[in-house]
C-alpha cells in the first residue's frame, strides 16, 4: 500500500473517479484528509482501493475504483488484508449500489448500516447559482441585504493571493471558536497545492480585510466544495459568498449539481445546509463484519 500524496492525482484520474458522486473517492478529498484518516492505496485487478483509518482505529476500505469484474476477487482479497490487520472487514463509505452489489458475494456475517453524518448534500447548479424559485426567497433576500449593507469586494483565489487566504481562515476559524489543528492543516493542502488539485475559489474583502473564503472544484458535471468559512458577524455573509464563487468560478451550463459533503454530525451544520434546499441527500452505508452476531469494535 501507498500513502497518498501530490503525486498520485494522475493515478486516481486513470481509473475515472470523476464518475463517482460520493465525496470522499475524490483524488482532492483523499489528499487534503490523509493526514486525518491515514489514507493509502493499492492497485489491485485493474482497480484502485483504498484504505484508511476511523476515529476509533478501525481499518477501513472503500469499494473498488475503476473497471470491477469480479467483486468475489474482490472480497477474497481484502477478507485475507483485514486477516493480516487481525480486524473484521470493514468497507465504508458505500453508495446504495455499491452496497447492493457488494452483498450478492459477501459469504459471512455482516452488520448493514448508514449513519445520517455520512450522507452528502446535493443541490441542483442552476437552482442554487441564482437562488430561483420560491424555495429561495429567503436566501435572495439574504443575498441582497448583505450587498446593500457593506463596502466588500469579491476576488478570486490564486497562487498570489494563497498565503494570505489561509492567513484569513486562521483568523476566522478562531473568530468562530472552531480551530481544528486538523481542518486547518487540510486547509493549508488546499492553499499549498492550489494549482496541482486544480481548485478554483474565491474571497469577500470587507474594508479591505478577508472576511469569507469558498474553494471547490469542478468534477465533470458536479461542482465539489471544499470549503466555505466566513466571518458570521457580517450578516448574509455566507448566503453572498457562496453566489458569488459560484457565478465567478463555476459559471458553465455543463455542471448539473453541487455537493457541499456531509454535515459531519453537526447540527447546526445540518440545518444550514438542510436551508439550501438540496435535491437529494445521497447517503451512504456501510458493511462490516461480526462475529458471533457482535461487532468487534
Amino acid at each position: 500500500m501507498k500513502k497518498i500524496e501530490i503525486n498520485d492525482r494522475e493515478v486516481f484520474e486513470r481509473y475515472h473517479v470523476n464518475s463517482i458522486i460520493n465525496s470522499e473517492y475524490q483524488f482532492s478529498t483523499l489528499f487534503i484528509w490523509q493526514h486525518a484518516y491515514n489514507f493509502e492505496y493499492e492497485v489491485w485487478n485493474d482497480c484502485l482501493l483504498v484504505y484508511g483509518t476511523q476515529r476509533n482505529g478501525d481499518t477501513q476500505v472503500y469499494f473498488p475504483i475503476g473497471k470491477v469484474d469480479n467483486l468475489d476477487s474482490y472480497v477474497g482479497h481484502i477478507k485475507h488484508i483485514f486477516g493480516d490487520f487481525n480486524q473484521n472487514v470493514n468497507i465504508r463509505p458505500l453508495s446504495e449500489s455499491m452496497k447492493e452489489r457488494l452483498l450478492h458475494f459477501i459469504d459471512f456475517d455482516i452488520e448493514v448500516g448508514s449513519k445520517e453524518s455520512y450522507s452528502d448534500y446535493i443541490y441542483d447548479y442552476i437552482s442554487l447559482k441564482n437562488y430561483s424559485g420560491s424555495a429561495y426567497k429567503k436566501k435572495r433576500h439574504e443575498l441582497h441585504r448583505f450587498c446593500s449593507r457593506y463596502d466588500y469586494k469579491y476576488e478570486s483565489i490564486d497562487s498570489e493571493n494563497a498565503k494570505e487566504v489561509l492567513e484569513a481562515l486562521d483568523r476566522i476559524l478562531n473568530l468562530d471558536s472552531i480551530r481544528d489543528e486538523e481542518e486547518y492543516e487540510a486547509y493549508c493542502k488546499i492553499l499549498g497545492n492550489f494549482e496541482s488539485l486544480n481548485l478554483r475559489g474565491g474571497i469577500i474583502k470587507i474594508n479591505g480585510i478577508i472576511e469569507a473564503v469558498s474553494i471547490g472544484e469542478a468534477i465533470g458535471s458536479m461542482v465539489l466544495m471544499h470549503l466555505r468559512r466566513c466571518n458570521k458577524c457580517f450578516e448574509g455573509i455566507y448566503p453572498a459568498m457562496l453566489h458569488f464563487v459560484l457565478n465567478s468560478e463555476f459559471d458553465n451550463t455543463e455542471y448539473k449539481i453541487v455537493n457541499t459533503q456531509d454535515d459531519m454530525g453537526n447540527e447546526n451544520i445540518r440545518r444550514t445546509k438542510l436551508s439550501y434546499n438540496p435535491v437529494c441527500v445521497y447517503r451512504k452505508y456501510f458493511v462490516k463484519e461480526v462475529d458471533n452476531g457482535k461487532i468487534l469494535c
